[in-house]
């Protein structure tokens, strides 16, 4: 379990790297943090690339957040046919990784949509169930 201060740490982490990419929060789970850097150190180092030309590129990372259990990566800026790839990419992924932990998961219902491993929704479920008892 990621304390509070620990996601927060993993968040700041997340934009320290970068230079062409600029803070955005990530509203999700740690099981993600992965995915999410591989996916933003992806548009930096192709940012980096593009920019041996002389021009100062940059992206602007809206919002990172979850939907209907999957990762959603709102990006602005300079992005090229390849981001959106690499985005659309990783969007999907997500789909495949537990939120919470990063295990191989799978897309969970039963209220909210998320994407979990078995052990992250057995606690899921026995927290329902305790609420349903109250």
């Amino acid at each position: 379990m990621t304390t509070d201060q620990e996601w927060q740490k993993m968040n700041d982490n997340l934009h320290d790297h970068f230079t062409h990419v600029e803070k955005a929060y990530m509203g999700v789970g740690p099981g993600w943090y992965n995915l999410i850097y591989t996916l933003t150190n992806y548009i930096d180092r192709r940012l980096e690339n593009l920019n041996k030309d002389g021009e100062n590129r940059k992206v602007r990372i809206a919002q990172i957040k979850e939907k209907f259990g999957g990762l959603r990566y709102y990006a602005d800026g300079h992005l090229d046919e390849a981001m959106y790839g690499a985005i659309d990419f990783a969007e999907s992924l997500s789909y495949t990784i537990c939120e919470d932990c990063g295990q191989p998961g799978k897309l969970r219902s039963g209220g909210w949509m998320r994407t979990l491993c078995d052990k992250h929704e057995e606690e899921r479920q026995a927290k329902y169930r305790e609420m349903n008892r109250e």
